[in-house]
């Protein structure tokens, strides 16, 4: 079995090359940081003929298709798409520049559909396959200064779960990811209204489940046909409360951010 993983140089990504080297996988590694790529590689005990370094930039997405064509040409398939790629968002909305909203857009939503849509040939041609795409919890419902990195993650999901009727004929199975507080440094990472690094990390995400739990969870559901799965802490019961009590759910929320 061969999977794809993007944002494999650390964070969940990295913990995804790891549980998937365990069960034997053929591992495709993407990030935009080949170092650290090789380095998780070599965590992750994989040997050369199971590992393929694949540099990628996913807001420069030109050459896709042929990214594609250099893992079928060494591997021969794709059975597992796994679209764990993302950056994150600390700005206000007024404030963003609109460069900064393409650019999360670019990255989060356009290029996870590009993938897709070159993957998809192939996987067709070999008789079905897995898609995971990972979300957010922000993915259900807005979060101040996260306008942008919201609205991709919520385009994620309408355009996966519409996928999945699409292509449910051709035995594609398609998972939907969304983690609460996971301890990957993701807000340290953020970009800013002026696209400049927040660099501070979230107390939430300091003290939020390990990645390789995460990893683990979504190893299972991917085995076991699951179309969703929430992953973290108490904050995966948010989206529930907040559709049975909507008026309680944004008291509280704008209380504790102080709004």
């Amino acid at each position: 079995m061969v999977v794809w993983i993007t944002g494999a140089s650390d964070g969940i990504g990295a913990a995804l090359v790891k549980e998937f080297a365990k069960a034997d996988y053929s591992v495709v590694l993407s990030a935009r940081r080949e170092s650290q790529l090789r380095q998780v590689a070599v965590d992750a005990r994989l040997n050369d003929d199971k590992c393929m370094i694949l540099p990628l930039d996913l807001e420069y997405t030109e050459d896709i298709q042929k990214n594609v064509e250099k893992i079928v040409g060494r591997f021969g398939r794709i059975d597992v798409l796994l679209l764990n790629a993302g950056i994150s968002q600390k700005g206000m909305a007024e404030n963003t520049l609109e460069s900064v909203e393409r650019s999360i857009m670019e990255v989060n939503y356009f290029a996870n559909t590009r993938i897709v849509k070159a993957v998809l040939p192939h996987m067709k041609a070999a008789g079905g396959g897995k898609i995971v795409v990972v979300s957010s919890i922000i993915g259900k419902f807005g979060g101040p200064f996260l306008s942008t990195y919201s609205a991709s993650k919520h385009a994620l999901v309408g355009y996966f779960e519409s996928l999945r009727y699409e292509v449910n004929a051709d035995k594609i199975s398609v998972l939907i990811v969304t983690p609460g507080f996971i301890r990957t440094g993701i807000a340290k990472k953020a970009v800013t209204e002026d696209g400049s690094a927040f660099n501070e990390d979230s107390k939430a995400q300091e003290k939020g489940t390990e990645p390789e739990k995460v990893a683990a969870k979504i190893r299972k559901a991917l085995e076991g046909g699951r179309k969703h799965l929430y992953v973290g802490g108490p904050e995966t019961f948010t989206p529930m409360f907040k559709f049975v009590f909507p008026g309680l759910f944004y008291k509280i929320w704008k209380k504790l951010h102080k709004l």
